[in-house]
């Protein structure tokens, strides 16, 4: 928690780049140096900690050593000795930050999160949600979704849980069945509502609307102009730059986007969802070579899926099927019930069994299953494309306007008067 608190507070130096937490172990130079070109930082911060008591009635102290260490040698720059409050109160421990930030010539910049708040449970809660967040996991998603939650039970007048809530929810409805996305869209909304009520300048809050505006209600002129200012007064929040992005290509920008993208994986260059994300984009402004070669060097073995290459498989069987390339599709599914000398129809019908285990994107399942049905050509009897469009504008699903928008396997149905009286950047595409 101690390292999450202090990417937390020092993501608030201006001029300075942090990206996300992520647990790395090191203890040699040339590990160091690894930790430091994974994390494409110059410096990195490591330590340990110890809890003292002086005697029976007297408080406890926690003693952190901190090293500011080298990226590029993997030595130690400077070290420090900070004594600090132990337990659990993590507003009391944000001084650490304040110490490193002062060792390196700095200083923070104010922040809300500590000033305006009546539990110091509620902090240590919304910072303990923030640093179990993972995109690449729905299940650290709404591990993370929980903590706001305790956050805003234990201090209902704190922003800052509310807008945890907003943008974790809106995030997780992208993911999940029709039915739990609609109930998180709704929670998102009245938490965004809520947030800013109290705090009307809440950046977590202002991103859960701009997301709502330009995925759910189509708004993407009002999101544009929130995210924008959103991307140059948070230079360091990865979440701001990736839906910055992807609102920019949807609105075929895609210069711009490609640059949000390009800062979002590098807020966060740890994350094999975002370098996916990054190739995913290439491949809808149409680079699919670079996209196919981004995404295979993020795979270890072709034959042995891992959860931590489940997002580039899902993206090559994507762009191998456009191409009809089914051999090199099936390969990244050892699992696949499919031969070679089979058909393309029987690629298709031995997918379908598949698409919930991997799916093409993080769209969630119906928009998986839409992009399947919309390429399958075996089919007596398939829903009509008018039909088939309508029924997906109606469930409000947030990844709707994206893969309608840029997906390849969808261009015929841009087309369609419907998509086009719904999302007014195909007038103009």
């Amino acid at each position: 928690m101690l390292s999450g608190l202090l990417v937390n507070e020092l993501s608030r130096i201006e001029g300075i780049t942090v990206p996300k937490y992520v647990p790395i172990s090191a203890s040699l130079p040339s590990e160091f140096q690894e930790a430091a070109d994974l994390l494409q930082v110059d410096a990195l911060v490591a330590g340990t900690f110890s809890v003292a008591q002086a005697g029976p009635n007297s408080s406890r102290i926690m003693t952190v050593n901190v090293d500011i260490v080298s990226g590029k040698t993997g030595k130690l720059i400077e070290g420090l000795v900070i004594p600090t409050a132990a337990g659990d109160n993590l507003i009391e421990q944000s001084a650490l930050a304040h110490e490193l930030a002062t060792a390196i010539g700095r200083e923070l910049t104010k922040s809300e999160e500590r000033e305006k708040i009546n539990n110091p449970e509620a902090f240590t809660c919304l910072i303990k949600g923030r640093t179990l967040s993972d995109p690449g996991t729905t299940a650290a998603m709404e591990t993370a979704l929980k903590c706001f939650k305790h956050a805003a039970k234990v201090d209902f007048n704190y922003a800052q849980a509310h807008a945890g809530i907003a943008v974790t929810s809106i995030s997780l409805a992208a993911r999940t069945d029709d039915a739990r996305a609609s109930e998180l869209i709704t929670l998102s909304q009245e938490s965004a509502l809520r947030a800013l009520s109290l705090s009307p300048g809440n950046r977590e809050a202002l991103l859960a609307r701009a997301m709502l505006d330009y995925q759910v209600l189509a708004d993407f002129d009002s999101a544009d102009k929130v995210l924008r200012d959103l991307a140059r007064n948070s230079p360091n929040h990865w979440q701001v730059h990736h839906q910055a992005g992807w609102l920019k290509i949807i609105r075929f920008e895609d210069s711009q986007g490609m640059q949000f993208m390009r800062r979002a994986t590098g807020l966060h260059p740890a994350s094999r969802f975002l370098k996916t994300e990054l190739a995913r984009a290439e491949w809808f402004r149409g680079n699919a070579d670079r996209a196919i070669q981004s995404a295979i060097g993020l795979i270890e073995n072709p034959s042995q899926p891992t959860t931590e290459d489940f997002f580039p498989r899902g993206l090559l069987i994507d762009i191998y099927e456009q191409s009809s390339n089914f051999v090199e599709a099936a390969k990244l599914d050892p699992e696949l019930d499919w031969s070679p000398v089979a058909s393309g129809a029987g690629y298709f019908a031995a997918r379908e069994k598949r698409i919930a285990e991997v799916p093409y994107g993080p769209f969630g399942p119906t928009l998986n299953t839409a992009i399947l049905q919309v390429r399958r050509g075996d089919l007596a009897e398939r829903e009509p494309p008018d039909r088939l469009l309508a029924r997906l504008i109606a469930a409000q699903l947030p990844m709707l306007p994206l893969v309608l928008c840029k997906h390849p396997a969808m261009i015929s149905m841009t087309l369609l008067e419907q998509a086009v009286e719904t999302y007014s950047v195909l007038r103009f595409s």
